[in-house]
């Protein structure tokens, strides 16, 4: 017998039945299959996803250098164009304070210096509120002729018109002491040209309308900023007899511009204020007394009057000066043949300022 037969017929059919039936096993897949197909599905653990460094994210782009650095660089421009406009907004809400220091608290009154005077509220808005307080001082006469409207600076309150207050009360004049609103016993308000400028025009209506003085018969005595007001006033008021300015500051705003933080946003801008003494001065259409302490140089705007003008120096302060009171004296008698005024029955009542 062959050796192929001798396979055929005995080793594979021995094989055979010493291995497993090949049903069975093609079973036991089956079954493993289905069961691996039966499971859920696999969750993959905070372990697996931590970062690792050594091992590269195969999904994270490749982003060029210049792309991060250009998107960094605009993202540092915005930053500071944001820091920017925040600082000039910042600027533009309180730039107010470089030019005016407002006290709230009246410390003194013409009682300290056993003056006869009376609190005044004026400026009623729609409701009936007032906004600006004041003092009324009558002359030793009670006869309200004629009276004096003082506009103090930019600092301080009523409390630092005191002693001017006093000596004008020395000089026979009704004295009419302002607050502009912001300052002192006033409403609250932040200090502005407009708003000075409306609450001293109140201040002239109030005399004009309640006290009944006469066309002309009103004298605004400004100081500081206040003069730069009364300069003002002067041009456009037919009430005013004529203004006497108290150490005019030609260019108060050099005050603001020079502050190292207005170099850092378009100031000129952000200020709404433009005070200008030249321009105010050369409208000016009354009489005017300028008052310069001693050795003070006569400022280019008191050129620019074209109206009966006068120029004193006295020394600090000018109540005190022993030619003050005849300085003051010569002036008036000066104007007096000027200022034809009517009786105050026959003068119309003005209207207040519009809001």
């Amino acid at each position: 017998m062959s050796i192929l037969s001798w396979n055929h017929c005995f080793y594979r059919p021995i094989v055979r039945l010493a291995m497993p039936p090949k049903s069975s096993k093609h079973r036991k897949q089956k079954a493993s299959q289905r069961a691996a197909q039966q499971q859920p599905p696999h969750r993959t653990s905070w372990q697996e996803l931590s970062f690792d460094p050594r091992r590269p994210d195969p999904g994270f782009p490749n982003v060029p250098l210049r792309w991060l650095l250009r998107a960094f660089a605009l993202t540092l421009v915005a930053v500071v164009v944001c820091a920017w406009a925040l600082f000039g907004y910042l600027y533009w809400q309180g730039s107010w304070q470089l030019l005016y220091h407002p006290a709230r608290t009246v410390e003194l009154t013409p009682a300290s210096r056993s003056l006869p005077f009376q609190w005044i509220h004026l400026d009623a808005d729609e409701t009936g509120v007032t906004h600006l307080t004041a003092w009324w001082i009558p002359n030793r006469e009670s006869i309200p002729r004629s009276a004096v409207l003082v506009l103090h600076g930019a600092d301080g309150d009523l409390a630092d018109t005191l002693p001017l207050d006093a000596w004008l009360h020395t000089m026979n004049q009704n004295v009419f002491a302002l607050d502009y609103r912001g300052y002192g016993k006033s409403s609250n308000g932040k200090p502005s040209e407009k708003q000075l400028r409306h609450d001293s025009l109140a201040a002239l209506y109030w005399l004009a309308n309640t006290k009944h003085i006469p066309h002309g018969a009103i004298l605004v005595w400004g100081s500081g900023i206040g003069a730069d007001l009364a300069a003002q006033l002067g041009s456009d008021s037919p009430l005013i007899g004529g203004i006497i300015l108290d150490q005019p500051i030609t260019h108060p705003l050099d005050a603001l511009w020079h502050d190292p933080r207005s170099r850092l946003v378009p100031a000129h801008l952000l200020q709404p204020d433009r005070y200008d003494l030249e321009h105010d001065a050369a409208a000016i259409s009354v009489p005017s007394l300028w008052l310069f302490s001693n050795g003070a140089p006569r400022p280019a705007a008191y050129e620019q009057v074209a109206t009966h003008k006068t120029a004193a120096w006295l020394q600090l302060p000018f109540e005190d000066d022993p030619n003050a009171a005849s300085t003051f004296t010569r002036w008036l008698d000066g104007i007096s043949s000027m200022n034809r005024t009517p009786s105050a029955a026959a003068m119309p009542r003005i209207a207040t300022p519009s809001r």
